[in-house]
Order: C-alpha cells, then structure tokens, then sequence
C-alpha cells in the first residue's frame, strides 16, 4: 500500500497533489498534467484539489504514458 500509517491513525482516503505527487516519487506537475488530462481522477473540496489514495493505486499500477510525451 502506498500510504505509511501509524497504528493509531485511520487510513487516509485522499491526499494533496503534493502528497500524491511525493507518494508516486513524481512531481508535482506530473501529477497536475494526469489530472488536466483526466488520466488521474481528482475531487475539489472547497479551494482544495485532492486524489483518491485508491485512485492513485490504481493509476500506479498501469502502463502510462510519461507527462512529457503526453504534452506533445
């Protein structure tokens, strides 16, 4: 599983772009690039941008293109 939990803390449903991006061992602008090319679901709460651990996993576990290829 991507995310480190102590055993005191519930499991994290989502996370920050930056978060996720640290998670992937990408960066930030990946990430962002996924997500405006709706490879990577995301949800807005309030001013707030944040991605599904699930839909990260997921995400992670298939083939994509790089986000440099994909901005060609």
């Amino acid at each position: 599983m991507l995310n480190k939990q102590t055993e005191t803390e519930a499991p994290r449903l989502a996370v920050s772009v930056s978060e996720a991006a640290r998670m992937a061992d990408l960066s930030r602008r990946s990430i962002e690039m996924y997500i405006t090319l709706k490879l990577l679901p995301s949800v807005k709460v309030g001013r707030r941008r944040l991605v599904r651990v699930r839909d990260l996993e997921r995400f992670l576990s298939a083939d994509k293109p790089s986000a440099s290829w994909v901005r060609q």
